[in-house]
């Protein structure tokens, strides 16, 4: 059992090494370095201010069910997360959130269904935020393992297709026709799909009474509060900037923890008695917490083993790229805080502009507009089912600008930033989805832990969560 005086090394000082640094800091375990590249923490979390606004440029988003996410934000002295904008600058879908091929009432009809499956496929094997393998029949890890488009097909839910691709990209989860179920179902909880529903049932909503519309609205509550507790609102964002939260954890264990920023790590090479790190200078730890990206692992740690090689070997990775956009636009106002287009989701499509959030509008709750005679700044974004080179990210810079130069409302268009993320998301695909429980049972090999999005997936809670589960296996 570890000693709280047994020195800890923590690779990579984004959400998964911040995070974990603080829980074993709390715990009381005195002798701990973290080691991060960047200058400063945060990792894929970027809150960029510019003129006079916070412009997320990495994860931004939470809903209602990251509960532990949002008590460590209070536990800072953060302001609460909001929906992105007021009751009057929704979320605005082009081409296809609610598809004009189909009837609304077939939408519906897909999501109640899509929640009666979720139990009886995946929520049943769910504790705790994450998956007890133990208890997983080979038939649910069948189905786990198909392409999640496929599922939706099998379980009679296509009408969510499309919605459902915005709402993976909008979390940098990768593509429906491409990702295991398994990913999926972890990531659509009845939940988040039901939080989506103020403007997926809008339309269909607006042509019945407000006494139908009530009623239909408090029968939802109750149906998905029975199915799933824990049932989330619309996404939300974080209106103090949500790389603050990183940056306040990170000032609060400053003086149990050493941070060493603008420091990469080398080299770790795990010996019977001790591990060694190299990065600026050698040193020897007891114990290392990795959030290293898979496929960067083997130039790092070689020692690898056959399971930890067979991993690097099947992850799959995607691209994010976000880019700040300064532009005039031609409305009077600017009522929309953030505007999706699905075709940049399409197979052919991808590395197009898919979604383009205004900043300030999704961070002012007030039912004021915005006037836009003066420059409008937005976040555009792309994503890729590739890791991105340099000199792509250069071509695809230019398709950006082409794409928002094809917007008839913006003019004047400047890239003042171009963020790119290339393994923004990694995750494992088809029967290689069995590796999962491999790592999960060689966790602590050689007293080295992995965390990270690279393990879990992308969403912050998941990470929260998956660290907690880790925490266990290090204390038992």
């Amino acid at each position: 059992m570890a000693k709280k005086s047994d020195p800890i090394a923590i690779i990579g000082g984004g959400p998964a090494g911040i995070h974990m640094a603080y829980l074993l800091s709390e715990l009381g375990f005195t002798h701990i370095d973290l080691y991060e590249e960047k200058k400063e923490v945060g990792g894929r979390v970027v809150t960029y201010k510019h003129g006079g606004t916070l412009h997320e440029l990495g994860a931004c988003w939470t809903s209602p069910n990251y509960k532990p996410v949002h008590e460590l934000m209070y536990e800072f002295g953060m302001k609460p997360p909001h929906i992105a904008g007021s009751t009057g600058r929704r979320t605005l879908v082009e081409a296809g959130a609610v598809p004009t091929e189909q009837k609304e009432e077939a939408l519906l009809h897909s999501a109640v269904k899509y929640v009666w499956h979720y139990h009886e496929n995946f929520g049943k094997y769910f504790e705790g935020g994450t998956v007890n393998w133990s208890k997983v029949p080979q038939k649910i890890v069948d189905l786990w393992q198909i392409p999640f488009e496929s599922y939706l097909e099998k379980m009679d839910c296509l009408g969510l297709k499309k919605p459902f691709s915005l709402m993976l990209n909008a979390q940098g989860c990768g593509f429906i026709r491409s990702i295991p179920t398994y990913y999926g179902l972890y990531w659509i909880t009845p939940g988040v799909l039901f939080g989506y529903r103020f403007y997926i049932l809008d339309k269909l909503l607006s042509l019945l009474s407000e006494e139908t519309q009530s009623s239909i609205s408090k029968f939802l509550d109750y149906l998905f509060k029975k199915v799933h507790p824990s049932v989330a609102g619309m996404p939300l964002i974080v209106p103090q900037g949500f790389q603050t939260l990183f940056k306040r954890m990170a000032k609060h264990i400053s003086k149990k923890v050493n941070i060493c920023c603008q420091t990469k790590v080398q080299k770790i090479v795990r010996n019977d008695a001790e591990i060694i790190v190299s990065a600026k200078k050698d040193k020897a730890y007891k114990y290392v917490f990795s959030s290293i990206p898979w496929k960067n692992l083997p130039s790092v740690l070689i020692d690898l083993n056959s399971w930890e090689s067979q991993i690097v070997q099947a992850t799959k990775t995607y691209s994010m790229i976000t880019a700040l956009v300064k532009a005039k636009t031609t409305q009077k106002s600017y009522p929309n805080a953030v505007v999706s287009w699905l075709s940049g989701l399409s197979e052919k499509g991808q590395g197009h502009l898919y979604t383009l959030r205004h900043s300030k509008a999704a961070l002012d709750r007030s039912k004021v507009p915005i006037r836009s005679k003066k420059d409008q700044e937005f976040v555009a974004y792309q994503v890729l089912d590739h890791s991105v080179t340099e000199k792509e990210a250069e071509e695809l810079k230019k398709k950006l600008l082409e794409d928002l130069k094809n917007i008839a409302y913006l003019k004047e268009i400047r890239i003042l930033k171009y963020n790119v993320y290339p393994q923004y998301n990694q995750h494992l695909e088809g029967k290689d989805l069995e590796l999962l429980k491999q790592l999960e049972k060689n966790q602590g090999y050689k007293n080295s832990y992995f965390i990270g999005a690279g393990v879990c997936f992308e969403s912050i809670l998941n990470i929260f969560d998956y660290n907690q589960q880790v925490l266990k296996l290090f204390l038992r």
